[in-house]
């Protein structure tokens, strides 16, 4: 047997780097897109292992089969372990560099999500992410800044006045970032909505619209 056999992964070894690489990339990018990466990487596993498995055996799987039948009928060996596994990989680069290139800046998830921009003038900005995947999304942004600011956001985002909104409801708690303040405290908060498809957006300010809470999520 020629030696360069024990350099070549066997069938089985293959099928199991092949679904790694596959489920590692999918899983780090949704770690980096939460802001929670604990999370982030939970939700990762759990749909890598749903979506990119069911994609595996759809892509990489017949084509793993194909180059081992090609090899063992020419009775070649040398790169057989890289050919078998280029799928994979090729897909694992995709996800890690389509993180680099999107990277979920504050500014950057806003603009896509909310067809906005963030303030110039803008201070005191805390936000949360999560979601991706198959995960619904929920993103939560406070923020301070000037009336003329927020009733831009407002008109981008195509949001409309809720005339009936108590804000001493605990309904919009988990809206209230660490170290904000809580919507309850806001005398005569404006709570303005909008939603399309699956996508609904919330914006929460108070009276003299200095202070924003933003909230967009899809079901």
């Amino acid at each position: 047997m020629n030696s360069e056999d024990k350099t070549q992964l066997n069938f089985g070894n293959v099928i199991f780097y092949s679904i790694l690489f596959m489920i590692l990339g999918y899983t780090i990018d949704e770690t980096f897109r939460w802001t929670n990466p604990l999370n982030g990487f939970a939700s990762g596993v759990i749909h890598a292992l749903i979506i990119m498995s069911s994609g595996w055996v759809i892509t990489s799987l017949p084509w793993i089969i194909l180059i081992f039948v090609i090899y063992k009928k020419s009775e070649w060996v040398k790169f057989r372990t890289a050919w078998s596994l280029a799928p994979s990989i090729c897909i694992f680069i995709i996800f890690i560099g389509n993180l680099c290139l999107t990277f979920p800046t504050p500014n950057r998830r806003f603009e896509i999500f909310a067809k906005s921009q963030l303030p110039t003038n803008i201070t005191n900005l805390e936000y949360e992410f999560s979601g991706g995947g198959i995960a619904d999304y929920g993103d939560t942004y406070y923020f301070c800044t000037t009336p003329k600011e927020v009733n831009r956001i407002i008109n981008e985002m195509n949001l409309t006045v809720e005339e009936y909104f108590d804000n001493k409801s605990s309904e919009f708690d988990y809206l209230v970032l660490p170290n904000c303040p809580a919507i309850s405290s806001w005398k005569g908060a404006i709570k303005y909505s909008y939603s399309k498809g699956t996508w609904f957006y919330y914006l929460i300010t108070n009276k003299s619209k200095t202070q924003v809470y933003i909230y967009m999520g899809s079901i």
